[in-house]
Formats: C-alpha cells, sequence, structure tokens
C-alpha cells in the first residue's frame, strides 16, 4: 500500500510525500527538491522513509538518514551589524559594541565591531597584542563584485610600520593572505575604505579578515580600530579621470 517519505530541516517538516505500493527490490525517488535556507552557518537535514511503519521490513532501523552542512551565503552580501554576531568570528581584542558601551562608535545603527578594551578606551594591555576579525564564508559567483566597508581608527600612529592594520582574505579555507594596508588615512573620523575588485576569486568562497597588531607594547592607549558596513556588491569604483587620484576616494 501507499507509505510515505519525509524531509526535515531543522526539526521542520518540509515536504511528506505519498509513494505507492513498492515491489521487492524496487528503486524509486527524484532529485532537487528546492528549498532556500535563510541563515548562513550549520544546519541538519533528515530523510525519513516509511515513517508510519506501513511497509514491512526485515530492518525497521536503517529508515532514517540523517547529515549536518553548512550553508554558505552568496554575494551580494552585506552586514550592517545590527542583528547579532552572524557568523563572525572574533580573537584578541575584537568584541561588538553597541550604545551601552562607554566608548560606542558606530558608522550606522547603534552596533560595530571594535578592537579596544571597555574598561579602558583603548588597546593597551601592558605588552603587544593582536587580534583577528572574521566574516562568515562567502560565496563570488562570477567577476565583477567590490568589497567595501566603514572603518575608524585610533593608534600609534598612521604610519605602516606600527599597530597595524591588515584586510586580509582566505579562498577555500586556505590560509588568509593580505590583500591591503589601511595607512596614511584620517584618524578620528569613518571612512570608507577603497573598493576591493574579487574579480579573482569569481566561484570560489573567501572569508575576509581584519586583522589588527600593535607590534610592541609601547604607545597603545588609543581608541583602537572599529568595523562597521560591511558590504560585498557589483558596484563598481568610481571612474577618475585624474590621473593623480591612485584610489576612489
Amino acid at each position: 500500500g501507499t507509505f510515505y517519505v519525509e524531509l526535515w530541516v531543522n526539526g521542520d517538516i518540509l515536504a511528506r510525500y505519498p509513494w505507492p505500493d513498492f515491489g521487492i527490490g524496487q528503486v524509486g525517488g527524484f532529485d532537487d527538491w528546492s528549498h532556500s535556507v535563510a541563515n548562513s552557518g550549520w544546519h541538519t537535514v533528515r530523510f525519513i522513509v516509511d515513517p508510519d511503519n506501513v511497509v514491512d521490513e526485515s530492518d525497521e532501523s536503517n529508515n532514517i538518514w540523517e547529515s549536518d552542512f553548512y550553508w554558505v551565503p552568496a554575494a551580494p552580501y552585506a552586514d550592517d551589524m545590527e542583528s547579532g554576531t552572524n557568523d563572525w568570528t572574533a580573537t584578541g581584542l575584537w568584541h561588538r559594541v553597541d550604545a551601552s558601551s562607554l566608548y560606542h562608535e558606530s558608522h550606522s545603527g547603534s552596533h560595530s565591531w571594535w578592537y579596544g578594551q571597555d574598561a579602558t578606551g583603548d588597546y593597551d594591555t601592558g605588552t603587544a597584542n593582536s587580534g583577528d576579525l572574521a566574516s562568515p564564508p562567502v560565496y563570488i559567483p562570477s567577476a565583477g563584485y567590490y568589497l567595501r566597508f566603514w572603518y575608524e581608527y585610533e593608534t600609534e600612529t598612521q604610519g605602516p610600520d606600527s599597530d597595524r592594520r591588515w584586510v586580509q582574505i582566505s579562498v577555500d579555507d586556505g590560509p588568509f593572505e593580505n590583500v591591503l594596508q589601511l595607512s596614511d588615512d584620517p584618524t578620528g573620523f569613518w571612512l570608507r575604505s577603497p573598493a576591493i575588485d574579487l574579480s579573482g576569486y569569481g566561484d570560489h568562497t573567501i572569508q575576509v579578515r581584519f586583522h589588527f597588531e600593535t607590534l610592541d607594547g609601547n604607545y597603545n592607549n588609543y581608541r583602537g580600530w572599529y568595523i562597521d558596513d560591511f558590504e560585498i556588491s557589483t558596484t563598481p569604483p568610481p571612474l577618475c579621470a585624474d590621473s593623480h587620484e591612485l584610489n576612489d576616494t
């Protein structure tokens, strides 16, 4: 007689589909049941054959198949830092701050990520320190995507040789590589980063990481580094006919 098969994701039933009587050894089914997963991260998919035990089987113990999978968002992708950590990972002094912090800063809304200490308002731990803020994995479908973010900072100098601020990218779970060092930029203001061309990462999954390091324990009593309004989009940088302009700001 008719029996059912069920498809579940994260404890929610997506399909309960009837199948007609099968003969001994008969095989059936279909591929590509479409379902949209809204949130990135780990999820569980479960497939149950004959959940009502209608069919008398020689082995009733193998009717359930279950597996975990990691869902990766695809570009275009944006995070304004307002709705939780959203699979960002932080080490060192990086942490998410809001208006309840004495040293809160944000480009939009009330939240941002900050490399600093709530107790002192700086990153002076008495010794050299460093930390990383890494985005969730994002699939880049093709050429034509650009990375941008907003940031504010205050460090020992504006130069590249102390209290370094790096933007790094990992490709397909590979090692993080430096792609941009921020330096010689105005301090104490929210700035939009240059547009970073991601064309070389088409058809790959990337993670973006903000790496901060002091190199030494001296002159670290400054505010630190804030990150907000992270975006990967197809909006190209503006064109500029002035050959003396070295970037898109």
